[in-house]
């Protein structure tokens, strides 16, 4: 990994997968210009370089520039607005007076994206890429400017070459925390045990709507893809794979590739299947 100067003209900071994903998507899809006609520093956690492999090959995510901190020179940050290190990152941005582009993944939590410590972070603008997410940000977060930009992730996966139909049948779900598990799920404290179970739970409440409404008959016909921010913490959910379903290794661009029907819960993936025209069901479950 080269070092960077402190003076360049973007700054990417993501820990979360779901910015991770959008920001991932733009570099793979500008990687030349940013490489070669810009500087570019990166800060990203584990789940987010996680998401990066997804889009680059290992070489070319090591030639990107990779900083331990913001260089206090930069021109413009752009930062995601997860549950990571990311708020910390646009506070101490903002202290030294750099302008902030805050992304915003999905259309939940958008009341605490931008507070830290009780702070009202004030970014130059939040970055959204639906027209759903436009009217959200715009009602809870008035006083700050919301720019709709094209969706980077649907861009890229249209483009890609993988992106082709499976001719055979191929069901995958996506494994998204319900909102009652996820402050569990977020702690540090919480083992590797307890974090199975729950996932465990979820997994058989989305599978046995699966089994009752969607016929598939092969365990190689149900592909599961457990949420990458989990996934990228804790290798041992790989375990939970059995005779009713294999649990994905592939990209998200594969994974979609090969998918002829989509369900899931809450999770944003959901919206890309439908934008790429595979059937997609929605979950709709209590809690």
């Amino acid at each position: 990994m080269r070092n960077v100067s402190n003076q360049i003209d973007y700054y990417f900071a993501c820990d979360d997968a779901g910015s991770a994903y959008h920001i991932a998507a733009f570099v793979a899809h500008n990687y030349e210009t940013l490489i070669n006609k810009r500087r570019c520093g990166f800060r990203l956690g584990i789940p987010a370089l996680h998401v990066f492999r997804e889009f680059m090959s290992i070489t070319a995510l090591d030639n990107l520039w990779h900083v331990k901190k913001i260089p206090p020179e930069t021109k413009t940050a752009i930062i995601g607005t997860g549950e990571g290190f990311e708020r910390q990152e646009i506070s101490s941005a903002l202290d030294i007076g750099i302008p902030v582009l805050a992304v915003f993944d999905n259309w939940t939590n958008y009341e605490n994206r931008l507070l830290f410590k009780g702070r009202k972070l004030k970014v130059r603008a939040i970055l959204v890429t639906d027209n759903r997410a436009l009217e959200l940000s715009r009602r809870i977060n008035s006083k700050v400017r919301t720019v709709k930009v094209e969706n980077q992730i649907v861009k890229f996966l249209l483009s890609s070459k993988e992106n082709k139909k499976s001719k055979n049948k191929k069901l995958l779900v996506f494994h998204q925390p319900l909102q009652k598990n996820l402050k569990r799920l977020r702690m540090k404290s919480i083992g590797i045990d307890e974090v199975i179970n729950i996932v465990r739970t979820e997994l058989e409440l989305f599978l046995d709507f699966v089994k009752k409404n969607i016929n598939v008959y092969r365990k190689e016909e149900i592909t599961v893809r457990i949420h990458p921010s989990l996934l990228a913490k804790h290798k041992k959910l790989f375990d939970l794979e059995n005779e009713s379903f294999m649990i994905s290794k592939n990209t998200l661009i594969e994974d979609l590739s090969n998918s002829n029907i989509v369900v899931g819960y809450d999770s944003y993936a959901l919206y890309l299947s439908e934008k790429l025209k595979i059937k997609t069901v929605r979950l709709k479950i209590d809690e």
